[in-house]
């Protein structure tokens, strides 16, 4: 419904009790159809840290914000992410994500599978739910990424 422009940079990679920590920038661009229009385009920014629990388990935190290209109010986001890997090249995944906007806070929960077709290409399913303030939504998405890198070749 949106056409996003992104980008993610690793700041630091961590090892034992340390986690990683990275940043990811997207940019919502106003070019999609009228139902899903936006009038300016809308900025969001995100800290990520990992960390390695154990070989399969793997703990993922978010904080950010957002603007969504309709006003100038921003919306504080957070994700806790708990990760499973199965085999070197399908797992699996559970969070709890939240956002805050003018003092409402919400908070939702899903779950999916990923699949790691090539070292760079990765297939996902998800869905989820939530309910807030009386409301409960249901969802299902697919989506795949592509991972380029510069320089040294990451494992």
């Amino acid at each position: 419904s949106n056409l996003v422009m992104a980008l993610r940079h690793q700041i630091s990679l961590g090892e034992g009790l340390i986690p990683s920590i990275g940043f990811q920038f997207r940019l919502r661009l106003p070019v999609m159809s009228e139902y899903y229009q936006i009038d300016n385009v809308a900025p969001s920014f995100v800290f990520v840290t990992s960390q390695q629990l154990s070989k399969s388990w793997t703990l993922i935190t978010n904080l950010g914000s957002s603007w969504n290209g309709l006003n100038s109010t921003p919306t504080g986001l957070y994700t806790i992410n708990l990760s499973c890997a199965f085999t070197d090249t399908f797992g699996a995944f559970v969070e709890n994500y939240g956002s805050l906007t003018e003092g409402t806070f919400e908070t939702r929960f899903d779950t999916g599978v990923a699949w790691l077709v090539t070292p760079n290409l990765q297939l996902d399913l998800l869905g989820g739910y939530g309910s807030n303030h009386g409301l409960q939504d249901y969802f299902i998405s697919t989506g795949f990424s592509w991972r380029t890198s510069r320089g040294k070749t990451r494992p």
